[in-house]
């Protein structure tokens, strides 16, 4: 009876069994695996990839002005400013002051005395740009010679055919024909100096003085390229040491 018993306990164990699962297609299996995984990150389909790289629609933006195009900007800008803000060159003509203004001379003979004295002026003006003399003139009135010794037998020699021949040159001139500034108030002036019908260019340094708006110059002229030879060595030999000194220093007052 318990042979009976066991065998038929075994009986029941493997009828209770459950029965094997067949085996599944490969087809399927890879079905399964696309299964998504509850704690796995979602992968995007691409439809939704396709979805995230499309922009939205943005106002246009205005491009960033570059470093080059903002420094021609401000070129721009301070080449504006500066054309606004220069100055108009000032342009003036000024009378000459006939009676502040002169032009004074020195005789020498070669041994003994000399003799200072002056002319005025008859006329004169002077061009000006930003107070730089740009050109000017002047007209000497011979007949107006005076000696500052008061010798009057001197006036009258000088002012004859000997010297001057103011009966017959009445007048003398100069004008500017090149003027270098060589310093805010030194410049050199080269001009034509016109005397007893004689024309000659005289070079000559000169100071202008802006705050008493005053021409000052010195010259030494060579009385002979104008036809003054009364009394010249160069001319008359045997005159020696009796002679006249042929270079006349000049120094000429101009104010304005």
């Amino acid at each position: 009876l318990s042979a009976i018993l066991i065998a038929g306990c075994a009986q029941t164990t493997q009828d209770q069994q459950p029965p094997s699962l067949p085996e599944m297609p490969i087809e399927s299996q890879n079905e399964d695996s696309n299964i998504a995984d509850p704690y796995s990150s979602p992968s995007p389909t691409s439809t939704e990839t396709q979805e995230v790289e499309v922009a939205p629609e943005t106002q246009a933006v205005e491009p960033q002005a570059t470093p080059e195009a903002t420094t021609n900007q401000d070129t721009q800008q301070t080449t504006q400013v500066q054309e606004t803000t220069t100055q108009t060159p000032i342009e003036e003509t000024k009378q000459i002051n006939l009676q502040s203004s002169l032009v004074e001379w020195l005789g020498e003979k070669i041994v003994g005395a000399s003799h200072p004295g002056s002319f005025n002026l008859q006329s004169g003006q002077i061009s000006l740009v930003d107070n730089k003399i740009q050109s000017g003139s002047f007209v000497i009135d011979i007949n107006s010679l005076k000696s500052y010794e008061g010798i009057s037998a001197l006036e009258k020699h000088l002012l004859s055919d000997d010297f001057f021949n103011a009966p017959s040159f009445p007048t003398g001139k100069f004008e500017t024909t090149n003027i270098n500034y060589t310093s805010p108030t030194q410049l050199t002036i080269t001009g034509n100096l016109t005397l007893k019908g004689k024309t000659n260019t005289e070079t000559f340094n000169a100071t202008h003085d802006l705050d008493s708006k005053t021409v000052t110059a010195s010259l030494n002229l060579d009385r002979t390229k104008y036809d003054i030879i009364f009394g010249s060595g160069k001319f008359f030999k045997e005159l020696a040491d009796a002679a006249i000194k042929d270079i006349i220093p000049l120094d000429i007052t101009l104010k304005y």
